[in-house]
């Protein structure tokens, strides 16, 4: 053939694929659809040889860049270099290659089989592509894939219909998400008659897989259509199979395959009318013509063809559902003789069945009727319709076989039983119906005959069941009861009804606007599970509740595993709320929380949602921020409705998710809800997350379930609702499954489902059972279970598929396994998880498995992961390590923990970042990287001990810079988490490499804070401010070391700590940095406020100047360092309410706003806690220290552990009336501060172990306590604040008052005269600071020298002033105990209305022995 002719064919053939593939009008967008075959390209294509001609080069990369379009979207892959190949001519021509390996890039991208720019560079070096020219054409390819898809679907490209009917329109299609050809069915109009049908179709089979029944895929809703995807079987029909057609007569075919539920507009349609019901006479009815000649039968290949069809139809009933429309066109052979049953568009639950009986007067609707649920009964092809179905009687599986038996004796015959008028059969059938006289041939074998007239019977009654059937269809013996009439209905729940009435209650609690949480546990097999779905399935709540369940699996590596699967459930809760509601119940940050669980973007309102600019903070506070707006999403849903949250399997929940739950019902205010909690108690003292977990919520509304055995009589239930019925000796069988279950449900449900009908003797060992189970499945079935069990979570089907060297055609080995309870999926997608249907199959598979095959399942799961998209780097790693590949696996763990960091997630972090180093052999230099990325974990985790010591290891002595950075954020993280030696020690080194030092006692820090600050009196506070690249970062470096010291330094050494802060100011001055100038300039205020009230013009100044800085600035951190200063300020001159409003709202953004704010958090807990205790809110005192504590104690903060144990928890003890817990909590603070010298703590422990020997009455030992911590206290130079020295002077007198009043006191008269006048000194100090809330305390001492001294008239006007002053300054809880004396002294009436008031305030506050409380706070007066 000329060039010429090829050129011009060429041309043509290029034509004709353009115009069908890529016209507007005619794309797979769109119908009609276009056949896959590339014919005309192939054979054009074929003609070229080794043409060099630019323009013919030109058009053969035209013709091989449409080839391989249509390739990729039929699912018949290629690449460039299967051309290649043919025509290597081509790679001499850098234009052409370039186009087409620029169409390869964009195919693969637009059929679902993207491939990376390595990749493609390494194949062809020499036609590389940049970054950018890369990621476009990655772009075109998802447009294309997107546009050339059904309704643009972006996954399904339709290639050609394969048949239509009137339920609908049959396509193949290319699913590019399961990489394979699929049938697609398109409904072809929207009615809602039509709809009904086409989702009942679905949904009918959806949730079963059998050898004989089409396996149904998704379901789908765009753009007005609906379609669904299912199997694409490569067969024909029944009667074509049996070449019915040279017996039957073509016309009597045609009519006999008229359906009464047709959706076309025909005339012969009955669809929407009503037909005439006149009696016809019997001669109307078209009689049984004589058996015409037909081919001889192959009755064993009819026998397997039909007794396929009674296995699908018994897996159908086995499921409660009834077809209604067996007929020959809904069986559909294969070439290798395997049948399919099709079409369930009219299929129904046996159990709708029962509910949709005509009325008692007997009036039925008729059959034609637009009535749809009488049309549930009539509905279905005339010819093979059961006499019941026509009269809408109650159906059973005998009206299936009653189908089924038409067809074989039509097979047997080579007669149509039912001929003539569709409206004179339908008749015929309801009226005067009688088994029809056939006439077989001669060799038709007697069984099928006596089969096929008996499932004619008009008696349903009298049909067969399946499992007969089945026997003469098989030659073999089947056991009965496999109708769907003998199974239940849904599996027995028996016993439990005292765990369920805990449940009931705490229900009960929820709704009265409680936070409940109930821990239900057992050991596996138990039925913890079972009874919490039960309860929920149960529960008494409306219909507008919210229930959100969620499980956690084992190794899974999931992010906050447990509350991403709540999350799941969360999502799918929203979306079926109306977009109104929902916008009501989001918070603010939502747009957090969506960043760490991307899921949430699938609900529109959270998708819209602006974005906060938590995205700019630190790891650490966006988690704080995202997990705040899920509290507050819950407590909103709380507040709407009925709230309850159920996870199970939280034993193998992680640390963070464990965290969070704990913090989403932490007090005060938690959202209203249950939070059911289900786990193995074999190992709770194992478990960390669950230890942590014990003690979640208010301990008054936790309900604790021990889910054990079923007593014998429960178990005798169970096991005999769950065996086979009709087995001989079923007492005898049960008493054994009893005794060898030992009462756990789950062994008794395998056990007692092991029998069948013949079973005399039951196993013991229910692995065994198991195994034997499983030793019965086909080769490549139990290869998958293998894979899937040691997955060990829940695994893609893909993923497990490959793994187990199978395709995607073998999915029906998914539905084996799924209806043998072996496995369980979360949909029909091969993009969707299937996993072990319970722990104990997965143990037994695993536990049988060699060693050799168990590494070989590991790396072959670990290969096939790292091939998904989306794989999860730590499970892949989890399987090299398992697989004996440690390399590999460190390496993948490395990428994990930069992912979990990324997700906030860092105690995972930490784990692999740890994994990641001790797998890998790598050098100093290689493994430094990590080890500064896991101390930052640590330390975004609160772990600043293990944090600093990482930060040390991390060290390189050559790089300078680097080192001292690193050494700075170790002496932080030492000092600010309560490691003071190890803090001060390396603060010495930095200090000195920046020219400063340490002091080395009390009396030089004292003298080195006093020199600094008059070097700043005398430089002043002028400053010009400058933008921080304009500064030499040494110098910001200074800046930085002596803010690490004068932060960490303040937590322990007040004085110290200042001394460096004024020389931080100082150097911030000289520099004008804005950030830290401004946060110098308001913690300067914090520190000199701390003088007294004398400084507050100072202070005023300073906060003025810092919030003139934090006006100019967008840096939340600037303006939230001066709220938090301008908090203290107000707590140490004694303004409790406004220094407790200030500091909750500076907590609040520092939570919200801000980044790396550990030591100011810390500090804004420590003067909200101490605040709480003046202002006498002592039950939010209570909640708040103990949430704190728990907090402090998980990421081992021991400055948080020590501060709030030394006094605010010790002071929460007494509110519950637990002195003696109180003084544990003391002790054992200080026993974790090691650290030498008389520090805050022990100062603020001092106060409060005073607290507890004046609860007691013990007034002697508190003036000896304070007689021997005096000398310590002054020598400490923490006298120096006013606050810590008026609160000591106040309870050192009230110490010697108690022992002076106490009666067992030896003092002789001179030496209590001498204490008295002390007392009497130390108040006139108090008195004479002129501070509103040391003025009352000074009275308040005078009243009890007064009251020892026999002062009667002036014990009563001092008491009186003093509770005047209490209460002007918000201390309420002294004035009630000031008050509670007054009414002491006064007496009677009046005296008993005061002490009842006193009473009632205490009360209020949950102050359960108050006359004691009075005693810690007041001075005795009588």
């Amino acid at each position: 053939m000329s060039l010429g002719n090829i050129t011009q064919r060429a041309r043509v053939a290029l034509t004709t694929i353009l115009t069908q593939v890529d016209d507007v009008s005619a794309t797979n967008a769109d119908l009609p659809v276009i056949s896959p075959s590339n014919d005309a390209i192939s054979q054009v294509l074929s003609e070229y040889q080794e043409e060099t001609d630019d323009d013919q080069l030109d058009l053969l990369t035209d013709l091989i860049i449409q080839d391989m379009k249509l390739g990729w979207r039929s699912g018949c892959r290629k690449d460039l270099e299967s051309y290649l190949v043919t025509w290597p001519q081509l790679l001499e021509h850098a234009i052409n290659m370039q186009r087409m390996l620029a169409a390869e890039v964009t195919f693969r991208a637009a059929f679902a089989e993207p491939i990376d720019l390595e990749s493609v560079n390494q194949r062809f070096p020499d036609f590389a592509f940049d970054k950018v020219e890369f990621e476009r054409l990655l772009q075109s390819g998802r447009s294309l894939g997107s546009e050339e898809s059904y309704q643009r679907t972006g996954r399904f490209f339709l290639l050609r219909e394969i048949g239509s009917g009137g339920m609908g329109v049959v396509y193949m299609a290319f699913d590019r998400q399961r990489r394979q050809r699929v049938a697609l069915k398109v409904l072809p109009t929207a009615s809602s008659r039509a709809l009904h049908y086409f989702k009942r179709e679905f949904r009918s089979l959806s949730d079963l897989v059998h050898p004989n029944l089409v396996v149904l895929y998704e379901l789908f809703a765009e753009a007005n259509s609906w379609f669904y995807t299912m199997e694409l079987i490569d067969g024909r029909d029944l009667w074509k199979h049996l070449g019915a057609s040279k017996f039957l007569p073509l016309n009597c075919a045609l009519v006999s395959t008229d359906s009464v539920n047709q959706t076309k507009s025909e005339p012969s349609s009955t669809q929407g009318q009503v037909l005439p019901q006149p009696r016809f006479p019997k001669e109307n009815v078209a009689p049984t013509p004589p058996a015409p000649a037909r081919p001889p039968l192959d009755y064993a290949m009819l026998r397997r063809l039909f007794a396929q069809i009674a296995d699908g139809v018994v897996a159908l009933h086995a499921t409660r559902k009834l077809h209604r429309d067996l007929k020959p066109s809904n069986i559909v052979v294969r070439g290798d003789g395997s049948l399919v049953i099709v079409d369930f568009g009219l299929a129904i639950a046996l159990d709708a069945a029962d509910e949709l009986q005509p009325d008692a007067s007997g009036t039925r609707p008729r059959i034609a009727s637009a009535n749809e649920v009488s049309d549930l009964h009539a509905a279905g092809t005339v010819p093979y319709m059961s006499p019941e179905q026509t009269r809408s009687d109650k159906l059973t599986p005998a009206s299936d076989w009653f189908s089924v038996g038409v067809m074989l004796c039509e097979a047997l015959s080579g007669q149509t039983l039912f001929r003539g008028l569709r409206a004179v059969v339908l008749q015929h059938k309801r009226e005067a119906y009688a088994v029809p006289e056939i006439q077989f041939p001669e060799d038709v074998p007697e069984d099928l005959i006596q089969l096929g007239l008996a499932m004619l019977s008009s008696d349903p009654d009298a049909r067969p069941d399946g499992s007969k059937i089945q026997a003469v269809l098989s030659g073999k013996d089947v056991q009965p009861g496999t109708d769907a009439a003998e199974i239940p209905a849904q599996r027995p729940f028996v016993g439990r009804s005292d765990d369920l009435a805990k449940l009931g209650n705490g229900l009960q609690w929820m709704l009265q606007g409680n936070a409940v949480v109930a821990h239900v546990q057992g050991n596996s097999g138990s039925g913890k599970s079972r009874l919490i779905n039960y309860f929920l399935e149960h529960t008494q709540l409306d219909a507008e509740a919210c229930i959100l369940s969620g499980r956690c699996y084992e190794g899974e590596s999931v992010p906050f595993k447990a509350i991403d699967a709540l999350i799941d459930a969360l999502c799918r809760y929203l979306n079926r709320l109306p977009e109104h509601q929902v916008d009501a119940l989001l918070p603010k940050n939502i747009a957090t929380l969506s960043r760490i669980f991307p899921a949430l973007n699938g609900v529109p309102s959270i998708a819209r949602s602006t974005q906060h600019n938590a995205f700019k903070l630190e790891a650490q506070e966006q988690r704080r921020i995202a997990f705040a707006a899920f509290r507050k999403l819950l407590d909103a849903i709380g507040k709407k409705c009925p709230l309850v949250l159920h996870v199970d399997d939280l034993h193998w929940c992680d640390l963070d998710s464990a965290t969070t739950l704990t913090e989403l019902v932490a007090a005060p205010n938690p959202p209203r809800l249950m939070l059911l909690m289900g786990y193995r108690n074999e190992r709770v003292e194992h478990n960390p997350c669950l230890r942590m977990l014990r003690e979640v919520g208010d301990a008054k509304h936790r309900i604790s379930i021990h889910v054990s055995a079923l007593s014998r009589e429960e178990s005798l239930q169970l096991a005999t609702e769950l065996m086979p019925r009709g087995i001989s000796d079923a007492a005898s069988i049960a008493e054994t499954i009893v005794r060898e279950s030992q009462g756990i449900p789950f062994f008794i449900s395998e056990l007692a489902q092991s029998l069948d009908n013949t079973s005399t003797r039951i196993e013991a060992d229910l692995d065994q059972v198991l195994f034997q189970r499983i030793a019965r499945l086909p080769e490549q079935a139990r290869t998958l279970l293998e894979i899937i069990s040691v997955a060990a979570q829940p695994v893609r089907t893909r993923v497990a598929l490959q793994s187990s060297g199978l395709d995607s055609s073998r999915e029906s080995l998914l539905g084996l396994l799924r209806s043998e309870r072996l496995i369980r999926t979360t949909g029909r997608d091969i993009g969707d998880d299937v996993c072990a249907y319970h722990d104990r199959i997965r143990e037994a598979v695993v536990g049988k498995l060699p060693a050799q095959d168990r590494i070989g399942h590991h790396l072959r799961l670990a290969e096939a992961l790292r091939q998904e998209f989306d794989a999860d780097p730590e499970r892949i790693g989890n399987h090299f390590e398992a697989a004996g590949q440690p390399a590999q696996a460190g390496s993948y763990y490395g990428v994990a923990a930069d992912l979990a960091a990324d997700k906030l997630a860092f105690n995972r972090a930490v784990r692999l970042y740890q994994s990641s180093i001790a797998l890998q052999d790598l050098s100093p230099a290689e493994a430094r990287p990590i080890g500064i990325r896991l101390a930052d974990a640590l330390a975004n985790a609160g772990r600043g001990a293990e944090a600093a010591q990482q930060y040390q290891a991390a060290i390189d002595p050559t790089d300078t810079d680097e080192a001292l950075q690193l050494e700075r954020k170790a002496a932080y993280q030492y000092c600010i988490s309560g490691h003071i030696p190890e803090g001060r020690a390396a603060l010495a080194s930095v200090l000195q490499q920046n020219g400063m030092r340490l002091s080395k006692s009390p009396q030089r820090a004292l003298l080195s804070m006093l020199s600094q600050q008059a070097l700043l009196r005398i430089r002043g506070l002028k400053f010009r401010t400058r933008n921080e690249d304009q500064i030499d970062p040494a110098e910001l470096t200074q800046i930085d070391v002596a803010w690490a010291a004068s932060a960490g330094l303040s937590m322990f050494d007040v004085v110290e700590g200042a001394s460096f802060q004024t020389r931080n100011l100082r150097m911030a001055l000289r520099v004008g940095e804005r950030t830290r100038l401004a946060r110098a300039l308001a913690w300067e205020a914090a520190h000199v406020s701390n003088a007294g009230g004398h400084t507050q013009g100072r202070v005023n100044k300073l906060l003025g100047l810092a919030k003139q800085l934090a006006s100019g600035s967008d840096e939340p951190y600037v303006h939230v360092i001066t709220a938090l200063s301008d908090g203290v300020q107000h707590w140490t001159n004694g303004r409790w309410q406004k220094s407790f409003d200030a500091l909750i709202d500076a907590e609040h953004r520092l939570r919200n706003e801000c980044a790396g704010v550990a030591w100011e958090l810390d500090t804004a807990h420590t003067f909200i806690l101490w605040g709480q205790f003046y202002l006498g809110q002592l039950d939010e005192l209570c909640t708040r220290s103990d949430a704190w504590m728990t907090q402090a104690k998980q990421r081992g903060d021991l400055y948080a552990e020590t501060t709030h144990g030394s006094f605010s928890v010790a002071m929460a003890k007494l509110v519950h009336d637990d002195p003696a817990a109180g003084r544990m909590a003391i002790d054992d603070a200080l026993n974790k501060w090691v650290y030498p010298g008389f520090h805050v703590q022990h100062s603020i422990a001092l106060m409060a172990n005073t607290y507890i020997d004046l609860y007691c009455g013990n007034g002697i030992d508190a003036w000896n306590r304070y007689q021997k911590q005096w000398p310590q206290l002054k020598a400490s130079n923490l006298l120096h604040l006013q606050t810590i020295r008026m609160f000591n002077l106040q309870l050192r007198g009230r110490a010697i008052l108690a022992a002076v009043m106490q009666p067992s006191n030896r003092f002789a008269w001179n030496q209590a005269n001498a204490m008295l006048a002390r007392v009497e000194r130390d108040a006139s100090k108090i008195i004479r600071s002129k501070m509103p809330y040391c003025i009352p305390h000074g009275k308040h001492l005078l009243a009890g020298v007064a009251a020892a001294r026999g002062h009667r008239e002036a014990v009563g006007r001092l008491l009186e002033e003093a509770e005047r002053g209490y209460s002007s300054v918000d201390m309420r809880m002294f004035a009630a105990a000031t008050r509670w004396r007054r009414g002491q002294l006064i007496g009677g009436t009046q005296g008993d209305d005061l002490i009842r008031t006193a009473q009632q305030t205490m009360q209020a506050q949950k102050v359960r022995n108050p006359a004691a409380f009075c005693d810690a706070l007041a001075v005795r007066v009588t």
